[in-house]
């Protein structure tokens, strides 16, 4: 504790100087709570604080490289299992009709053990960059560690859609696009078919559960289309904090750049 620390004690406790030095080992005694206290205020910790998420300015879906989420997922047997998923730095796009483009390689990792991985192609939209893309994706197996499927889209297929204008309550917009997929990854087992996806924001300032933990501000989304139903809830600052349709996710975890 430092003579400043020492007098601005005294002036909190409403101590005279002239008390005398009698005070000194009172006070010496009580230094060290002090300055557990001052600590204990300052300390911060290295997630966001939900309760400040519905700033408009943050975007829903933090983008920088080395943000990490987990989540708990629960199958529709009720087996549990977890899922990781990590923003890694830019490289070419490897196929399709974006090779060549410049793209975060993201990995996410799924199963009891996490084995299970899928390496995809995502950025920001050059033009709206709370929007975000995704271009291209390969899944490798649990077991065998071998390329499986392969999947590109053209022009490109939306991850989420954080830009003002769709994320107000009651906004909906319906993106088309060509998804190709090839078994293995051999081009002579490519398939390809149209998809149109319908987005609708249900609810735009919601609280929701997940993982045990209430976020506020939530963004509610449905996702119709290609697959089935399924429902989204992003939080700023945060990125998704619950998927419900044929498994559901709750984060339990997250790490987050300040932006």
């Amino acid at each position: 504790m430092t003579v400043t620390d020492m007098t601005s004690l005294t002036n909190i406790l409403g101590i005279s100087r002239e008390r005398g030095p009698r005070l000194k080992w009172a006070l010496l005694r009580i230094a060290p709570l002090w300055l557990v206290a001052s600590v204990t205020l300052t300390g911060c910790g290295s997630e966001p604080n939900a309760e400040d998420a519905d700033d408009s300015s943050k975007p829903l879906l933090p983008w920088t490289v080395g943000n990490v989420w987990k989540y708990t997922v629960t199958e529709s047997d009720g087996s549990v299992s977890s899922k990781t998923t990590t923003v890694q730095g830019l490289e070419p796009i490897p196929a399709g009709p974006n090779m060549g483009k410049m793209a975060n390689r993201v990995i996410t990792r799924k199963g009891t053990d996490e084995a299970d991985r899928t390496e995809s192609f995502q950025a920001p939209d050059p033009d709206a960059p709370q929007r975000i893309l995704r271009y291209h994706e390969s899944s490798y197996g649990a077991v065998s560690g071998n390329l499986q499927l392969v999947e590109y889209w053209a022009p490109w297929r939306i991850h989420i859609d954080g830009t003002p204008e769709r994320t107000q309550e009651g906004a909906s917009f319906t993106l088309n696009y060509d998804e190709t997929k090839l078994d293995g990854g051999d081009i002579n087992s490519a398939t390809s078919h149209h998809v149109s996806d319908r987005w609708v924001v249900l609810e735009a300032n919601v609280t929701v559960v997940a993982g045990g933990k209430s976020y506020p501000h939530a963004i509610h989304f449905q996702k119709t289309g290609g697959q089935d139903a399924k429902h989204y809830w992003y939080v700023r600052g945060i990125g998704k904090v619950k998927e419900t349709g044929t498994q559901t996710e709750e984060l339990s975890s997250y790490t987050v750049a300040p932006e």
